[in-house]
């Protein structure tokens, strides 16, 4: 509205264009860069978008203001006064907004306690929440958490692979982790971290053939996740395909050269395609690197 008054105010007096054309031109150029015709997901509520643009609106003002303070305007000794008030009263109002967020943002916990206390219907607070109690090691409250989120919001893919995880960690129950996992990827078939991880507990289940499919999946979408890659060779290996094992873990040292323990895994697939003297170079690099569960292989096969 402030910008408005002042937009009018110079075309009435036709001075200030330059500024004018300046501050809307930034705000819009900015804004036209970060904002989302048709919004995807929260996009739509996610304010921060316009912290740069504002600088131009914030422009328009403060080159304003100075300017009716410095009179080059013929009505500026009746707007001097009043413009000053209003700045000061928003600037007021403003800190006192600010300092009792303050207050309730003392940390991400207190800051969505006070959402769900005041929105308690909004899922996808009581996800955020979840996955904050699980960084604090507390899996049963995060647990509850997914709970009610997926109850209020059941279209949520994260808070299905969130809960995935847990069901497996907490209630040993691979039946309702694969459903969460199911749905994760109904809901988001783009989920390629789903993917992953229901292959993880196809293989904990000892269904090598379905995780290796889930793990094709997930590389397909992203070629170069490593993660997937070394999944791949150990249901490989599983299958007793050693030499395709070690392709996969060739891949993944390619894109991760650190990987200590996927130098560890190759050693078991290059011993029973034959090859001792790789297997052995392989779990002492791994020693090196500290992968300590190197060095009872290496007892046992190199000597």
């Amino acid at each position: 509205m402030l910008i408005l008054l002042i937009i009018y105010a110079v075309y009435k007096s036709g001075k200030f264009k330059r500024e004018i054309v300046f501050g809307l031109g930034f705000y819009l150029i900015n804004i036209l860069l970060v904002i989302q015709i048709i919004p995807v997901g929260r996009a739509i509520v996610a304010e921060r978008y316009t912290y740069v643009p504002y600088i131009g609106l914030f422009f328009i003002i403060g080159q304003f203001l100075v300017m009716a303070v410095d009179k080059k305007f013929s009505f500026a000794s009746k707007i001097k006064t009043p413009l000053i008030a209003v700045l000061i009263i928003y600037a007021l109002i403003f800190t006192v907004v600010s300092w009792n967020r303050n207050n309730v943002w003392q940390n991400s916990t207190t800051l969505l306690n006070d959402i769900i206390k005041k929105y308690p219907d909004r899922g996808f607070a009581y996800y955020a929440r979840a996955n904050i109690k699980l960084n604090k090691q507390d899996p049963q409250g995060a647990f509850a958490d997914y709970n009610k989120a997926i109850e209020l919001d059941p279209v949520l893919p994260n808070a299905y692979h969130s809960r995935a995880l847990l069901q497996f960690q907490l209630n040993k129950d691979p039946i309702a982790s694969m459903n969460d996992y199911n749905k994760s990827i109904e809901l988001n078939p783009e989920f390629i971290t789903a993917y992953n991880d229901r292959g993880s507990l196809k293989y904990r289940m000892k269904d090598f053939q379905g995780a290796l499919e889930d793990y094709n999946m997930a590389i397909d979408k992203k070629p170069e996740y490593y993660l997937a890659i070394k999944n791949c060779g150990l249901a490989k290996y599983k299958l007793n395909d050693y030499e395709g094992a070690i392709q996969n873990f060739n891949r993944t040292l390619e894109i991760k050269a650190d990987y200590a323990e996927v130098y560890y895994f190759r050693g078991y697939a290059k011993l029973d395609s034959g090859d001792k003297e790789g297997a052995c170079s392989d779990w002492k690099q791994a020693l090196e690197m500290g992968y300590t569960g190197a060095r009872q292989k290496i007892e046992e096969s190199c000597k």
